[in-house]
């Protein structure tokens, strides 16, 4: 929550109220999609892209592909853009898919280049992106995938709890407002999210000991340290989907 300080207006006509306007600005993607529906789909037609590139880049491409064919599911929408457009972007999904295995590694982690080690942030989006593709696809390999899952468990988690990183990865603007005063609170929450929506879908494959709870205040009283709106939502949602 923020609080908005109110101004003394100087330019204000004599015996007139002032008016206060407020824009508030929500799901950027859905935005997007829907305004894409609106110009006609011609929008939305520039987000079915081919996967391609190094590790990063492929994973990047690969998922408006994935989101626009949930969306366009859900909404029923697809003859807005035309109907041959789910074909392509499962293909698509495919491609990307099987690229983004080349990239991985037998211990189920993904490194940004040659010669680092694994990247907590980059592993955990990964495993959070075909999670997401697993209901549109059939070929997505679960002891591969959920071996990302161990991985960050069993590798990338410090004794108190927090997921940690080594590997930074090449392109932080992948990571939108990640890089902040509350990296490790934030990593711990984006790990913990990716995880608890991989849960079902590894069930049979990954037996970790129970998640940790995310560090933090009591309910409704955020870290004080914790500056920008998606490190206070973000460990928000992680408790949300952890249960507590």
């Amino acid at each position: 929550m923020e609080l908005i300080q109110g101004h003394h207006l100087d330019n204000l006509v004599p015996d007139t109220e002032a008016e206060v306007f407020l824009s508030v600005q929500g799901n950027l993607l859905g935005e997007m999609l829907v305004g894409g529906l609106e110009l006609g789909g011609d929008v939305l037609q520039q987000l079915v892209v081919l996967p391609n590139g190094c590790v990063e880049q492929n994973i990047f491409r690969v998922t408006p592909n994935i989101l626009l064919t949930h969306y366009l599911d859900a909404m029923r929408q697809w003859h807005r853009i035309g109907v041959d457009h789910r074909d392509r972007t499962i293909q698509h999904i495919l491609h990307g898919y099987a690229r983004q295995m080349q990239y991985r590694q037998s211990d189920g982690s993904y490194f940004p280049y040659r010669g680092s080690t694994g990247s907590t942030w980059l592993t955990a989006y990964i495993l959070k992106v075909f999670t997401m593709a697993h209901p549109l696809v059939n070929t997505i390999d679960l002891q591969a995938l959920c071996s990302s899952a161990a991985w960050l468990i069993r590798k990338k988690q410090g004794s108190e709890g927090h997921f940690f990183e080594n590997t930074p990865i090449y392109t932080p603007a992948m990571q939108g407002g990640y890089l902040g005063s509350e990296q490790r609170t934030s990593l711990t929450a984006f790990v913990l999210i990716a995880l608890k929506e991989a849960e079902l879908m590894c069930a049979g494959h990954v037996h970790p000991a129970a998640s940790p709870a995310l560090p933090g205040k009591a309910p409704g009283q955020p870290d004080p340290g914790l500056q920008r709106c998606h490190q206070l939502l973000r460990p928000g949602l992680g408790k949300q989907l952890q249960g507590q």
